[in-house]
Formats: C-alpha cells, structure tokens, sequence
C-alpha cells in the first residue's frame, strides 16, 4: 500500500499575543489506578576519590525494577562507571563502564550486558566494548567492538 500526497495544508489559529481565547479545556485526569508496581527501589551513588595524585569518580546506579501490572512485563537496570584520570598526565585517562539491562514476563527473561573500556595516549582514544545478549542464562549473542578515536578531530589516528 502506498500513500502519496499531492498538496494539502495545516490551518492553526493564531493569537495576538496577550489576548484570551475561546478555547477551554477540562482539567486534566491521572489514570485510576497504578500502572506499574515497584519491586525493586532504585538507588544511586556517586564518589569521587583523588589517592597518589588521580581523582577517580564512580557513578553507581540502580535504576530499580519495575512490573507493569496490565501485562506483567518487568524491566530493570543496572550501571557502574569509573572514570579516572591523574592530575598531570592528560594521557593517564581512563573509563570502564558496565550497564545490564533486563526484562521478563513469566518464564520468559531476556537480558544485556554491555562492558566498554576506554584509555588514551598523546596521539587518540582507544575504545573497546563488549555486548552480550541473553535468553534466561544463554547468551545468544556475543560481540566484541574496537575503535580509535583521532584527539585530534581533523587527523585520523596512525
């Protein structure tokens, strides 16, 4: 099926700015009831750390786990980073992230783990992540992903 449109146009009305209108409309409603149910509360932290001259900030979160209660689909997340770097070596900065994410509905349970690393040198970025995609506890999908990323954004790295 193909649709295609040979003109048309969108007429809005148009306020001098200041002035009422005659369009009103009812107060807004919530729904009745509760959509989702908590079953696990979320959660964060961060710390920053400087020991021997590198500052190191982790970021811990959990976002929680939640049921939607008109169809039983729970979904939850999960997430570390460390970013660290020392005070005199710009070339000294690294990052190691790891996020999990999930979801289930009855014996069904479906799930990804994501692990990136990333450190530099004087010239580029190095960047590595790792993705893994599960059905229940099989992991059903593997991949490893590597890139350098020029520091200079007009260069491409040797």
């Amino acid at each position: 099926m193909t649709l295609t449109l040979s003109g048309g146009a969108l007429n809005f009305p148009v306020f001098p700015q200041g002035a009422g209108s005659d369009c009103h409309f009812a107060a807004p409603t919530g729904t009745d009831c509760e959509i989702t149910r908590t079953v696990r509360v979320a959660s964060e932290q961060k710390t920053l750390t400087t020991d021997h001259g590198r500052d190191q900030l982790t970021i811990y979160g959990d976002h929680g786990e939640i049921e939607f209660l008109d169809h039983g689909l729970r979904v939850a997340s999960k997430m570390k980073e460390v970013w660290s770097i020392a005070h005199d070596d710009v070339t000294s900065a690294q990052a190691e992230l790891h996020w999990d994410r999930s979801m289930s509905r009855g014996e069904f349970s479906a799930s990804t783990r994501v692990s990136t690393t990333m450190h530099c040198d004087e010239h580029a970025f190095h960047i590595t992540a790792h993705l893994k995609a599960y059905k229940g506890k099989d992991c059903v999908f593997e991949r490893v992903f590597t890139d350098t990323v020029s520091r200079d954004p007009v260069k491409e790295p040797d």
